[in-house]
């Protein structure tokens, strides 16, 4: 690969089945028509029963019964939780399957850089915090997600809690989902691919032979690829007589493990800080000591320096912020301590409280 080189353009169009298929059975019937301009409220020639509400045909989809009842539910670990999303159940193994990783993430090689002009580059990707990603799989209620790429009357959901369509309710949806299907954008990655892993639900990615080798480079382009090859899967259809629940759970919970143990903000910032040159080990001492530090209050806190800290710049004439650059302070701050991380110039929006933790 030439370094900066455009190599080839590849267009994908994915035309998906939208909504609930169940509803547009009769001709002159689809979600465009019924979904895209109905107010919720007054009647609709669309909707004449409850069998074709507009809630059952545009804000879900196919729910394939005899593929769901046959999904094995084990007890999930008891958190605080607000009551309309907490998690009781888990599909397959329960969340302690998921807390160490297992020998053949442990042993899989971390992404090579690109050598441009004797240089190395290392690839970063799209991550999540931890507290986002699924602790087992959910339970399931839909055959696919909603939300399906390139066609924005699907782009429902917003940054607003107060809203119906809320950023919780956006991750519910993947949650929910047994799919979801996913493409690339103006480039391979996308956070949207991490978001459905960190859900716990399977990514269909029709497109995913065309990634570069230098892309996505922190996924297991193995079992994305995987994915595509399902007995019973299709793009937004599935097959319930070759459906394969045994193939189906395996493949769910090893990118589940994945996406724990290698895409999240922490592990990203910990394979940033490991090309630096700091090991494991003086990660884990540098947090140790920044936690002990914390714990003292401020008055009567020794002027004592981390062993090190990290000037963290980040670009300044830019109107948002790199999501990327966002999610690698989240790790690093969670990598080493608040103290331990300076990031400049200030961008409170990314800050929950005003200001910036100590560092």
């Amino acid at each position: 690969m030439a370094c900066g080189a455009l190599m080839h353009i590849v267009a994908f169009k994915v035309d998906p089945p939208v909504g609930n298929v169940d509803c547009w059975n009769w001709a002159g019937f689809e979600y465009h028509l019924c979904c895209t301009t109905y107010d919720g409220v007054r009647p609709d020639f669309c909707f004449s029963s409850e069998a074709y509400s507009f809630s059952r045909c545009c804000r879900s989809t196919k729910r394939s019964a005899a593929i769901h009842v046959s999904l094995p539910l084990v007890p999930a670990p008891a958190r605080p939780c607000v009551s309309s999303h907490c998690q009781r159940k888990c599909v397959g193994a329960p969340a302690s399957f998921y807390e160490s990783p297992p020998a053949w993430i442990r042993e899989a090689p971390t992404p090579s850089p690109l050598i441009c002009d004797g240089i190395p580059i290392y690839p970063l990707t799209y991550s999540i915090p931890r507290e986002l990603v699924a602790e087992c799989i959910p339970p399931k209620f839909t055959d696919f997600a909603l939300t399906w790429p390139t066609d924005m009357t699907t782009y429902l959901f917003d940054d607003a809690e107060s809203s119906s369509l809320s950023f919780s309710e956006y991750f519910r949806m993947y949650r929910e989902a047994l799919f979801a299907v996913t493409a690339r954008k103006s480039g391979d990655d996308a956070a949207r691919h991490t978001e459905i892993l960190a859900s716990g639900s399977i990514p269909l990615m029709p497109d995913v032979w065309f990634v570069n080798n230098y892309s996505m480079a922190h996924h297991h382009k193995g079992l994305l690829k995987a994915a595509c090859g399902l007995p019973g899967v299709g793009l937004g259809v599935l097959n319930q007589k070759n459906f394969n629940v045994t193939a189906y759970l395996s493949l769910a919970q090893n990118l589940l493990s994945w996406t724990r143990h290698r895409l999240t903000t922490l592990a990203i910032a910990e394979y940033f800080l490991d090309v630096l040159g700091i090991s494991r080990f003086d990660q884990q001492k540098q947090r140790e000591a920044v936690a002990e530090l914390s714990s003292i209050p401020l008055v009567a806190r020794p002027i004592v320096i981390p062993r090190f800290r990290l000037l963290f710049l980040l670009p300044d004439q830019l109107e948002t912020m790199p999501i990327t650059s966002f999610m690698l302070l989240h790790g690093l701050r969670e990598a080493l301590g608040d103290e331990s991380v300076v990031d400049y110039p200030l961008r409170s929006e990314v800050y929950e409280q005003p200001g910036r933790p100590t560092g």
